[in-house]
């Protein structure tokens, strides 16, 4: 099933799964945050690849070589981002049955964050 999202849909959901990673979960509801997670990745690569072109464009290099965004030059930064940001993408995953995940103490936040992820599982016929 192909799931529509923005980059900073994206972006929202690999850091809430990142976060539920230390959270204690049955582990039918871990397997499935992990493949949920196994399919945002090679998106999320892409803009963190852009994300570097444009610490690179807009940033300066320091002797031992560490390359930041000078305040001056952030607003450009950010509104370049922002862009890309608010791009829309396809992922082609399937969802989450809510049932799977009930079990686990999610913060409301990142259940928030993915949220397009989870169905409702079907009535019992």
């Amino acid at each position: 099933m192909a799931i529509k999202l923005t980059v900073n849909d994206l972006l929202a959901a690999k850091a809430a799964i990142a976060r539920m990673v230390g959270l204690k979960m049955p582990g039918r509801a871990g397997y499935w945050l992990a493949r949920l997670d196994a399919k945002l990745t090679p998106e999320w690569r892409v803009v963190e690849e852009k994300r570097m072109e444009l610490v690179q464009k807009h940033g300066e290099t320091d002797d031992k070589g560490t390359t930041k965004v000078p305040p001056e030059k952030l607003k450009d930064f950010i509104a370049e981002y922002n862009v890309i940001g608010g791009e829309s993408i396809e992922v082609d995953l399937q969802p989450i049955w809510l049932s799977v995940l009930a079990d686990c103490e999610i913060p409301v936040g990142d259940m928030m964050a993915i949220e397009m992820f989870i169905k409702e599982d079907p009535p019992n016929v």
